[in-house]
Formats: C-alpha cells, sequence, structure tokens
C-alpha cells in the first residue's frame, strides 16, 4: 500500500512538471503584446472592453490604457476595476489632465514602448471578439515575416450585417498606392513598435499638433507602404466595433474628418523596406552606439571657454570629439587660448584669423572630418546647469525623425508665446481654411512623454509656429544631424556666427519637429 501511495505521488509530481515545461513552453513562444487603449467617457462600456482582454488565453501581454480626461468618471471606474479584477500588474493607466485626442495619446504610448511588441489598438468603447484574439495574432506573427495587420470586424448593434473589409489588389500593393485606394485598413489592426518608429513625427501633424481625427488614416498609410507585402488581412472577426456610441468621430465632426482625410493622403508617400526586418534598434541597450561630435565657437573669451569645458566634461555625456573655432584679437587672449590647448590635448582648438573666408570651410571640415552623425553646436557664452545625455537626445531624434534636440529650449518659453495661438488671435474661417480650424487653442508645446507629470519629459514644437519668434537657435547647445547642416556649408551668405545662426533661423523648414527637455539644461552668461 506505501508503495502504491509513492508511485501515485511520483507520477502526480512528474505530471506537474511536465504540465510546468509545457506551460513554460508556451509562455516562450509568446511574442510581446501590447494592447493600447484610447479612451474618453466609456463608463458605460469599459467593463466589456477590459474584460474581452482579460479573458485572453495569453499571458505575454501588458495593456496601456489611456483616459483622455473622461468627465464621467471613466478613469476613477477603470482603476477600481482592474482592482477587483485583480489585474494591476497587467494594466498601465494613464489619467490626462487636459484632453489630448487619441492619435496624441496612441503615439506616446507607442513611442515609449520596445521595438519588439506587437501593438493592439483597441479603442476604449470596443471589444476583442472572443478568448483567443492574441493567440491568433501570435500565431500570425510567428508562422510569417508579417510586420503589420488588419482584418474583419462585427458590429456591435448587428453582428451578422456586412463589413467593408478587403484586400488589397496586387497593383496597389506593388507600386505603394494605398493613399489612392479607397478602402482602408479596418478592425482588428496591429503592427510591430518598431514599424511604427518608421513615422516621421511631422506628418502625423497638422497646423502644430496631431491630427485631431482620422488617426487610422495618418498612421496605418506610412506603415502599410513601408510594410507593402509583410502585412495580411485576417478573414476572421477578431473585433467587436461599437457602432452604438454616440461620440464616434464620424458623428461628432464628419465634414473635419473628410477634411483631414484629404490632407494625409496628399502626404508624400513613403518607401518600402526591403530587408526581411527592419535592421535599425532604438532599444535602450544600442544607445551606447550613439553618439555625436561637439563644436564650439568662441569669440575673445578664454576665460569663458575654460569654464565651458570644465562644466561640458562634468555634466554632459555621450559624445566622441570636441572642436573648438575661435577668433582672437591680442596675443595676451591668444595665449590664454593655447593654454587651453595644452591643458586639453584631445581637444581639437583651431584659431580663425578671421572668419571672413575660414569660417564655412572650418565647419565643413568639422563636418565631414568627424565621426558620428550628429554634431552638438554651441558658443562658450552659457552655463550648462542640468545633466545632458547627448546619447538618449539621439535616441528621441531616431525614433520621432525629429529635426534637432534643443537644449537651449524649454517649456515656458513656448507657454508664453502661446498666445499668438489663442482664439482671439485666431484667422478666420477662409476658402483654404474652411473649417477655421485655426481657431484652436494648440496645447503648445507637446509632452511625448507617457506620463505628463514626469518632471524632465521631452517636449515637441513645429518650427512653423514659432518660426519668427527667436526659438531654436542653433548655436545655443543644438543637437542636429550632420546631413542636414551640409546646406550651410555651401551658402555664400554663411561667414560668421551670426550670419550662421541667420541662415539656420530661415533656412528651417517649416513643417520639421524641434525637441526639448521641459527645463533647459543651460543658462546664458
Amino acid at each position: 500500500m506505501k508503495n502504491n501511495k509513492k508511485y501515485a505521488l511520483l507520477i502526480f509530481l512528474t505530471l506537474v512538471v511536465c504540465i510546468n515545461k509545457c506551460v513554460s513552453i508556451s509562455n516562450a513562444n509568446e511574442r510581446p503584446i501590447v494592447i493600447v487603449i484610447p479612451s474618453y467617457n466609456n463608463k458605460d462600456w469599459y467593463s466589456k472592453n477590459l474584460d474581452s482582454v482579460f479573458i485572453q488565453h495569453y499571458s505575454n501581454y501588458r495593456v496601456v490604457y489611456i483616459d483622455d480626461c473622461s468627465n464621467d468618471g471613466t478613469a476613477a471606474l477603470v482603476e477600481e476595476y482592474c482592482k477587483q479584477q485583480k489585474q494591476t500588474n497587467k494594466v498601465q493607466i494613464i489619467n490626462n489632465k487636459s484632453r489630448q485626442l487619441a492619435l496624441k495619446n496612441i503615439y506616446r504610448a507607442i513611442i515609449n514602448s520596445d521595438d519588439e511588441e506587437i501593438v493592439v489598438l483597441l479603442d476604449g468603447d470596443d471589444m476583442l471578439a472572443h478568448s483567443e484574439v492574441l493567440s491568433t495574432i501570435n500565431a500570425i506573427y510567428s508562422s510569417k515575416d508579417i510586420w503589420l495587420t488588419y482584418g474583419d470586424f462585427k458590429f456591435l448593434s448587428n453582428p451578422s450585417a456586412s463589413t467593408w473589409t478587403a484586400e488589397f489588389p496586387a497593383e496597389v500593393i506593388n507600386k505603394g498606392n494605398f493613399r489612392n485606394w479607397p478602402a482602408g485598413l479596418t478592425h482588428l489592426r496591429t503592427f510591430y513598435a518598431w514599424l511604427f518608429k518608421q513615422i516621421k513625427i511631422e506628418d502625423l501633424f497638422f497646423e502644430g499638433d496631431f491630427f485631431k481625427m482620422t488617426y487610422d488614416v495618418a498612421i496605418f498609410e506610412p506603415m502599410i507602404e513601408i510594410a507593402r507585402h509583410k502585412h495580411v488581412c485576417i478573414k476572421d472577426a477578431l473585433y467587436i466595433y461599437n457602432d452604438i456610441n454616440s461620440i464616434n468621430d464620424h458623428k461628432v465632426n464628419i465634414k473635419l474628418q473628410h477634411f483631414l482625410n484629404r490632407i494625409i493622403r496628399q502626404k508624400t508617400m513613403y518607401k518600402a523596406l526591403n530587408e526581411s526586418k527592419c535592421n535599425i534598434t532604438y532599444d535602450l541597450k544600442e544607445q551606447g552606439k550613439l553618439k555625436a561630435d561637439i563644436l564650439v565657437f568662441s569669440l575673445n573669451s578664454p576665460d569663458k571657454l575654460f569654464s565651458f569645458i570644465n562644466s561640458l566634461y562634468s555634466k554632459v555625456t555621450g559624445f566622441e570629439d570636441v572642436n573648438i573655432l575661435y577668433q582672437a584679437q591680442t596675443k595676451e587672449i591668444i595665449s590664454k587660448y593655447e593654454k587651453i590647448k595644452n591643458s586639453f590635448p584631445k581637444i581639437k582648438i583651431v584659431k580663425l584669423d578671421s572668419f571672413t573666408g575660414q569660417f564655412q570651410p572650418s565647419i565643413k571640415k568639422c563636418i565631414e572630418k568627424n565621426k558620428t552623425n550628429y554634431l552638438l553646436l554651441t558658443t562658450d557664452d552659457i552655463n550648462i546647469v542640468e545633466p545632458i545625455n547627448i546619447t538618449e537626445s539621439i535616441y528621441w531624434l531616431k525614433k520621432t525623425h525629429a529635426h534637432g534636440f534643443y537644449f537651449g529650449v524649454d517649456k515656458s518659453m513656448l507657454d508664453k508665446l502661446k498666445q499668438a495661438n489663442s482664439p482671439e488671435n485666431s484667422k478666420k474661417e477662409t476658402e483654404e481654411n474652411p473649417y477655421n480650424l485655426f481657431a484652436v487653442d494648440y496645447p503648445l508645446p507637446i509632452n511625448l512623454s507617457i506620463n505628463e507629470s514626469e518632471s524632465r519629459g521631452v517636449y515637441a514644437w513645429q518650427y512653423a509656429n514659432f518660426i519668427n519668434e527667436g526659438i531654436g537657435k542653433l548655436l545655443n547647445m543644438t543637437l542636429v544631424r550632420k546631413r542636414d547642416l551640409q546646406v550651410l556649408t555651401t551658402i555664400p551668405s554663411v561667414y560668421s556666427i551670426a550670419t550662421l545662426e541667420g541662415t539656420w533661423g530661415y533656412s528651417l523648414p517649416q513643417a520639421k519637429v524641434g525637441l526639448f527637455y521641459k527645463t533647459s539644461s543651460i543658462n546664458s552668461l
């Protein structure tokens, strides 16, 4: 009898081990998924929405639930419901203090996600169709070289009703002519986060802010152009679309929806990526490879330069070569510069007898000879007051495709100029602007951090909004790609610091977007 009990116990333990191994193998095959849920005033739908997620037979997923300043108590209800369902470890809840609208919320969630995560978009009033949705998505991405999916759905009001889901014709896919094809990408829509990060942030902007409607067209047209054949249309309905909700975009302002849709479809087509997988990673592990060179201008100020160099090495990380171009009017000043040169032998310090004639070739040489693809430009007439991680800033430039990172700009500067965009100063309705879109108090600058309360979050602004306001000076600790400086080495009018700064200002492409931290990293001396 005792032996029988031992055998029974042994068999039981063996089964437990086998089951655990099977579960481990199953989990190991589950690709990471992030479900992004933008939500506004969904007190009547939040539980059905979240239940459709919680019942998934899938473990390797997380949820970013973004309540967009609901006034019906949705945020508190969601927080309490997640606690009741013991899902707080799975769900990150973001409670916006002001309305941001869908595209901005989605952008911030995905741009801060891991590259290899599969993004599943689920509106806050919609539902996943059944408990195997995530497993189905995982199987599709695992079996083929797929970067993006879309598919069929059911209407909440009439599940048996026909939908307009359709595959793209081969000719459209081959030519990338998706923008001229009337049918769009329908729910359920999924994609890799790294694919989303190929979209230039400027292409998601209109009049200084993210598109206020038609976010699906804005992000999916570029992504499917990039993916081309590496997408699939899923014929099975994986999504339940809530056509009952009275605040759907087409029920709120269909006129504006059509207007923005036309603007998006007129944008330049993206080129296809032909690699089997994108070979650019923005993972934090790769950040050590992202560095910049530094170019400093000094005018008869060796003492300032000495202090600046010391603060540079104590406050700034992530740079390779340091180059200094200086002009000195007396032998005494020249002597001081020579002492600095001897004190910092690794720094390339070059004297210019006259900026006329030597200035532009010196910049060109710096751009061409140095090791990295990025250059930080500044004068020595500043004091670095906050730590600067250049590698982190390049990381942000890469994943947003922004034009420059401005360490001398801060949120308060743009807040003071915000009045220029207030409704009372806005343009009237015109033939070119039929929906009076300028009459909006744009929430500038735009916080790109997932958490609005971050003390030193990354912000963005579009150049066109403050092009004449003196914001975004090049020589105020600004990080740019070297290729964007090439034009400054060919314009004859660039022969001094003043002309360099001025030419940069008026040559900035107005559609481009600049980045900065909430607080400035420098003070002017």
